[in-house]
């Protein structure tokens, strides 16, 4: 039995120091442990124990892994590396006969990850149980589309009914993935809008889960995997997007559960991990295009972390290359087949334009940066407020000389941002540019009337605007921390943990992404998918034993769980305000096609209802030019070539209104119409009765 065990110990100790050597200068391991330490010391007796010419070896191996081992780290990369072959055997032999020593610590180690497991259901039932009620309160039922559902809907019914994949004239991204995702709904009873979001609803619960994961596989032990899911569940762009069919929240889904197999195989070179990471990022890219930023951030995290060697070279690049190879592919099957989309180029050609145009590249990356800035900080000040005092670390930065850098310039390119749009008119309160978040609410209110809708308070605005600068500060705080860390290690080519090289690549990850959006513009909806990995980021960048615990500290996670309730609470409100009266626009509509035999076409029925019903002007030229000039565009659509007039008067198709329909549904008066029937509903933000009419021309 010494014999045996006297092997096991050798081997132990030749596997250690074989995994720690087998990573060059990436530490295999990241933030020491108590859990380890106790592993390395009863290791370390054992090894003395048995007192040959290996000890040293094992005493030596021991103590070098007990400065940078992570207990959660290590047993993956002895399941995953080793795969259970030698060390299991040898544990189930040797477990039998000797009562104590590494079997039994590593056996004790085991029931305590399987104790961490049962918090970790229930804050995944809570989430579930949280997001069910919420939607139950909603009430999501309704065979009507919101946004641009209609687009998506016709794409999935097609292909339903026909076993034939096919884009619409207005579409811009391949949403392969989410057509299917879509379609599996559909199956039992057809296509139906309710289906429909009901699956975009199951994506963003999916969606959550995969940013719990991620969180976890980082800081398994406290509340603040639940807390920094529930901030993204309770966002309003992403939960009232969730109601809809667009693309958005499968979308964000799919990148955040790429992620986080990519960041597992960052850890743990898994081919597993690698492969199911790689295959989740090639589905986001078969959505949008711009998914392209996850592989590619993937493939620099490698070389920012000076991993050398061609195999390493081809691992780094496996991604970036099946992604591409994928979306190059069905866009040469678009055009083998002919079914190239009018506007599928759109942003290619908004890119470019902006690209070739000085004057618009000097200043609307400014200004676009700005917006992404505010509705980040303002997505993102819960997370901040729970993680840390991040105040006291915003004064700690303007100390250190790279993160000075950071944090001054950012807010440079905020205040020049802020400049620009003054100078043009352009709002610099929030909402600015929303596509979710408006002056009522939530939802674009594409329906006649839109002023007899009470917008929310300005001093509310006004607060959030605050609360989105306030959060920037925070923000930029940590991204200067994290550049001082970050550049001294590269620098120095120190060890750098695992949570180190997981913030790289978050971090790459949204700047890939959201620098296209610099150029061509973005929205409250575009920075969206951003939040979840600068929320990760914003867990890393404070370790565990860095935790507060002063009274300040108390005090800002107690603002951060209000914010989180009260987010919530408008989230929901808001959402159900929005199917609300959409469910009685349609209402009103089917009535008048049912009932009173009205033709579609002589119905003005707002955006959603033309798009379904294919109302189009007579001269659509003539209508583009109308809507150029109710949006002071002249000037800009002057510098467009003519392939982008072309597709941006397709686009305009959806903002135009048949003039002086015998039928109008509204709001509320319009003149030259009388009120032939109305239909009211309770509004929760604000709090009142608001109606939608049917009009009648006079």
């Amino acid at each position: 039995m010494r014999e045996s065990y006297r092997a096991l110990l050798n081997v132990e100790a030749r596997l250690f120091m074989r995994t720690r050597s087998s990573r060059r200068r990436i530490c295999p391991y990241s933030d020491t442990s108590n859990a380890w330490s106790i592993r390395c010391s009863q290791f370390r007796k054992s090894c003395a124990a048995v007192g040959d010419i290996e000890t040293d070896n094992c005493i030596d191996s021991s103590a070098k892994l007990a400065q940078c081992a992570d207990q959660h780290a290590f047993l993956a990369r002895r399941r995953k590396v080793h795969s259970g072959r030698r060390v299991g055997r040898m544990q189930a032999d040797v477990s039998q006969r000797l009562p104590g020593g590494p079997v039994s610590a590593l056996q004790s180690q085991s029931r305590s990850q399987a104790a961490t497991n049962i918090p970790t259901t229930i804050d995944l039932a809570l989430i579930a149980a949280l997001w069910c009620l919420t939607v139950v309160i909603v009430n999501p039922i309704g065979e009507f589309p919101l946004i641009d559902d209609s687009v998506y809907e016709s794409i999935v019914k097609h292909l339903l009914e026909t076993k034939e994949y096919r884009l619409t004239e207005v579409s811009t991204f391949p949403s392969i993935t989410p057509t299917l995702w879509g379609l599996l709904f559909c199956l039992p009873q057809g296509v139906s809008f309710t289906a429909l979001r009901i699956s975009t609803l199951t994506a963003g619960l999916l969606g959550l889960m995969g940013l719990y994961t991620l969180v976890k596989e980082f800081r398994p032990h406290g509340p603040v995997g639940l807390v920094v899911t529930l901030a993204i569940g309770s966002n309003p762009v992403y939960y009232a997007l969730s109601h809809t069919f667009m693309t958005d929240v499968p979308f964000t889904a799919m990148i955040t559960w790429a992620a986080v197999f990519l960041t597992r195989s960052l850890k743990s070179q898994s081919g597993l991990e690698l492969f199911v990471g790689t295959s989740l990022a090639l589905a986001a890219t078969l959505s949008r295009q711009i998914a392209l930023a996850v592989p590619l951030a993937y493939a620099g995290t490698w070389v920012l972390c000076q991993r050398s060697g061609l195999s390493m070279i081809l691992r780094a690049a496996l991604p970036t290359l099946v992604c591409t190879g994928g979306l190059l592919a069905f866009n040469s099957w678009l055009a083998l087949t002919g079914e190239v989309p009018a506007m599928y180029g759109f942003w290619s050609n908004m890119l470019m334009h902006g690209i070739s145009h000085l004057k618009d590249l000097t200043t609307e990356p400014l200004s676009n940066a700005y917006i992404a800035f505010l509705y980040l900080g303002l997505f993102l000040l819960p997370v901040h407020l729970f993680v840390g005092d991040g105040l006291r670390a915003a004064s700690v930065v303007v100390r250190m000389r790279g993160g000075r850098i950071v944090f001054v310039s950012a807010f440079i390119v905020m205040l020049l941002g802020i400049t620009i749009r003054l100078l043009r008119g352009d709002s610099v309160l929030l909402p600015t540019d929303g596509h979710v978040l408006v002056q009522s609410g939530i939802g674009l209110l594409w329906m006649s009337g839109a002023e007899h809708v009470p917008s929310l308070p300005e001093p509310f605005w006004l607060v959030l605007t605050g609360g989105g600068v306030l959060g920037d500060v925070l923000l930029f705080a940590m991204l200067g921390t994290l550049s001082e860390r970050l550049v001294e290690v590269l620098r120095q080519r120190a060890t750098i943990t695992d949570s180190e090289i997981a913030m790289v690549f978050l971090i790459l990850c949204v700047g890939l992404y959201l620098l296209p959006f610099l150029v061509t513009g973005t929205s409250d909806r575009y920075v969206m998918p951003c939040v979840p990995f600068l929320a990760i980021v914003a867990v890393l960048s404070r370790t565990p034993s860095e935790t507060d615990t002063t009274t300040s500290a108390k005090r800002a996670r107690l603002v951060s769980c209000m914010l989180l309730v009260m987010a919530g609470i408008f989230s929901v409100g808001g959402t159900r305000d929005y199917l609300e009266w959409n469910r009685l626009r349609w209402q009103a509509a089917y009535d008048l096609m049912l009932h009173e035999h009205v033709r579609p076409e002589d119905i003005d029925g707002g955006a959603e209802f033309n798009s379904v019903y294919r109302v189009r002007p007579t001269n659509i030229e003539n209508a583009f030019q109308a809507f150029v000039e109710k949006n002071n565009l002249t000037s800009v659509v002057a510098t467009w070539n003519q392939e982008l007039r072309r597709q941006f008067a397709i686009l305009a198709l959806f903002a135009w209104r048949p003039p002086a329909t015998p039928y109008l549904i509204s709001f509320g008066a319009v003149p030259g119409y009388s009120i032939a029937k109305e239909y009211s509903y309770h509004r929760w933000l604000p709090p009142r009765d608001q109606n939608v009419v049917v009009l009648r021309k006079d």
